[in-house]
């Protein structure tokens, strides 16, 4: 083989496995920087969480932090939405589908109003709060699109009851999808601000509340 090319060949082969070392390195810090987020939050709630705080209990430094977030708003989404990712991929391992719209929706529901609920009621009034805040903000912003990755998977599997002939076709799945939604998260801000209230007073009303809204679109 000639000399160049085999050079070259070697050359792109060892620059190809120094990248992949290196997005490894950078998966593994974005890691550590969501897991250290989660731990303050969780500890200190999102008032008395700091850039710096986070920083040091994830072992880089500020400005490393940074380089993958561009604010404390857009890391504490961030790991939200990882969470709301997860809690969707358990309400399809547990239900893919059913036979009603409720059977279908409130697995989701349910496990996206558990994985909230492990926050804890004060970070959660804290999160909102400064959430609604700062609409326009990171916060606001990104929280809006975990937000809307719920009402997709809730509209995906509302359209495929439809094309099943178990939902009315006369209910529109985006539109319905939203309204579900929106039930849900306002039962979540009566249980979110009621020390009292328990998560099983929340999925059972979420329950009742969604069954009775999707029961006219039955077919």
């Amino acid at each position: 083989m000639n000399t160049f090319i085999y050079e070259y060949i070697h050359a792109s082969s060892e620059w190809r496995i120094h990248l992949g070392l290196r997005e490894r390195k950078k998966t593994r810090t974005r890691k550590a920087i969501e897991a250290a987020a989660l731990e303050c939050l969780t500890r200190r709630g999102w008032d008395a969480t700091t850039v710096s705080d986070i920083a040091e209990m994830a072992d880089v430094a500020v400005g490393t932090l940074y380089n993958y977030f561009p604010s404390k708003g857009a890391l504490v989404a961030s790991v939200t939405q990882q969470r709301v990712v997860e809690a969707l991929q358990r309400s399809e391992e547990i239900s893919p589908g059913g036979r009603t719209p409720a059977e279908s929706v409130l697995p989701v529901l349910g496990e996206v109003l558990r994985m909230m609920d492990r926050f804890g009621k004060p970070v959660l009034r804290e999160v909102v709060g400064a959430a609604l805040q700062s609409a326009g903000g990171d916060l606001g912003r990104e929280m809006m699109k975990a937000d809307m990755m719920v009402v997709e998977d809730i509209r995906r599997r509302l359209e495929d009851l439809q094309e099943r002939g178990l939902l009315n076709t006369s209910c529109p799945p985006a539109e319905l999808a939203m309204l579900v939604y929106s039930t849900a998260m306002g039962l979540l801000m009566f249980y979110m601000f009621d020390d009292d209230l328990e998560l099983t007073w929340l999925l059972a009303e979420v329950d009742a509340a969604v069954t009775a809204l999707l029961r006219g679109g039955e077919e």
